[in-house]
């Protein structure tokens, strides 16, 4: 009875042993193939890659007021910093559906810069606390002019949630000016 069992697990050893020598013989054109860069196709379409500018596209105001006079070679960068505070119900609008304008004023009445309107771009936490990020370029004919807001939308085309005091645009090239507001104090 001793010498059946032990030749009926030996028979199992080797019947496994075989089965998955038999499988790495059958996977090793795979690996070989991976590591060549040359792997079977899944179907369907490949993807396509979608370049990514390394520097913002300049969207100049399509209204703004005079340029300044001495305008820089260089533009600067402007953001605005959407905290989130203690009442804000993400449960209704996710940080992705705001909308948001920048808009100039000519005095009498505010109106949005055509260029300078869209999705907030990211977000992350700051000191523990939700910040999203939108960011413009300003193009040095643009420097120094003002007075324009920040303007955020529960979504576009939706109601608006807040305004931001109004501001002045960078007067240098180089300089990250950032407007800073909280939604849902």
């Amino acid at each position: 009875m001793t010498t059946k069992l032990f030749e009926n697990r030996t028979l199992s050893i080797l019947l496994m042993g075989t089965a998955v020598l038999l499988l790495a013989a059958l996977m090793l054109p795979l690996f070989a193939a991976a590591q060549e860069g040359e792997l079977p196709p899944r179907g369907g379409e490949p993807p396509t890659a979608t370049p990514v500018p390394e520097e913002p596209t300049p969207a100049p105001p399509t209204a703004t007021p005079e340029p300044v006079a001495e305008s820089a070679q260089t533009g600067s960068r402007l953001q605005l910093h959407a905290r989130y505070g203690p009442n804000w119900q993400w449960h209704l609008t996710a940080w992705q559906e705001l909308w948001t304008e920048v808009q100039w004023s000519d005095g009498a009445n505010w109106h949005t810069v055509e260029g300078w309107r869209g999705q907030m771009d990211n977000i992350s936490q700051v000191g523990g606390q939700w910040v999203s990020v939108r960011e413009w370029w300003v193009g040095g004919e643009n420097l120094g002019s003002g007075p324009y807001r920040w303007v955020i939308y529960q979504q576009q085309g939706g109601a608006v949630l807040l305004t931001s005091r109004p501001f002045t645009l960078p007067a240098h090239g180089g300089e990250t000016m950032v407007i800073p507001v909280t939604i849902g104090e």
